[in-house]
């Protein structure tokens, strides 16, 4: 894995206030559920070490959650052992938290053999920009063996939660440079957003926006296109950390199809 500046800097950048208390107090999760949250978090955090592929990875989280604006753009790259024209390639944008490592590594794992492009936007990625994504993409390029390969397929784009929000934005502006879209744990917040290409929603069944009906609400118009939701049953926000196994199947399913079927 590795490390890499980006030229420009993010220009909305949401800055960690010192003192704001953690993320998931952020959220607005019960003491109960932070401290559930924390030891699922812990316990997975222990497993990556003993991984070589996680051990030695790169954090951006000085990065994250600086208290000042940085002047340049960041952005973690993984590299599978064989690269070859038909690779295919993840763009990848955190949620609120930034880009830890125990959110990024379940995507690496569940595509192995798949180049992950992973932008780094601050605490959050719900305001990060098609720019900003559009260089880390070209900057990984610039600094690897990526450069002298044509890849036969656009990237497959996943956003989590604030970076699922601000993704589908980003593909609706930039649904070209993309095979498709895989939303975790978020929703279209405008019914301006359209789009032709391939679109799938993976939710936790007890997420709050699934029960009350927004989930259903915001998505009746892209219902009749290339559209899919599925929700995981027990699981609520953080099925990422908590059903990583059903949410890796998931999106194997769901890559596969987008990939094979939708770009033959």
């Amino acid at each position: 894995m590795v490390q890499f500046a980006l030229k420009s800097g993010p220009a909305e950048l949401e800055l960690f206030e010192a003192g704001g208390g953690m993320a998931a107090m952020a959220l607005g999760l019960s003491p109960e559920k932070a401290e559930s949250l924390a030891n699922e978090l812990s316990e997975y955090s222990k497993s990556l070490n003993d991984n070589p592929v996680f051990a030695k990875a790169p954090s951006v989280l000085s990065y994250c959650y600086s208290v000042a604006k940085p002047d340049h753009g960041l952005a973690t790259i993984y590299l599978p052992e064989n690269i070859e024209p038909e690779t295919r390639r993840i763009v990848f944008i955190h949620g609120y938290g930034g880009s830890i490592l125990p959110l990024l590594s379940p995507i690496i794992q569940t595509f192995p053999e798949s180049v992950v492009i992973a932008p780094a936007f601050g605490i959050s990625g719900g305001g990060i920009s098609s720019d900003y994504v559009d260089e880390s993409i070209q900057s990984a390029a610039e600094i690897t063996e990526l450069a002298s390969i044509q890849f036969e397929k656009p990237p497959l784009l996943i956003g989590l939660s604030a970076g699922g929000f601000s993704s589908f934005r980003i593909y609706s502006e930039t649904e070209s440079n993309y095979s498709g879209f895989i939303c975790l744990a978020a929703y279209p917040q405008s019914k301006t957003l359209k789009s032709n290409g391939p679109i799938r929603i993976l939710c936790g069944l007890a997420e709050p926006f699934v029960k009350n009906g927004t989930l259903h609400r915001t998505t009746n118009h892209l219902r009749g296109s290339d559209f899919e939701i599925e929700t995981i049953s027990g699981a609520d926000h953080f099925f990422l950390l908590t059903h990583r196994k059903q949410t890796s199947e998931t999106l194997r399913i769901w890559a596969n199809d987008i990939f094979e079927t939708k770009n033959p």
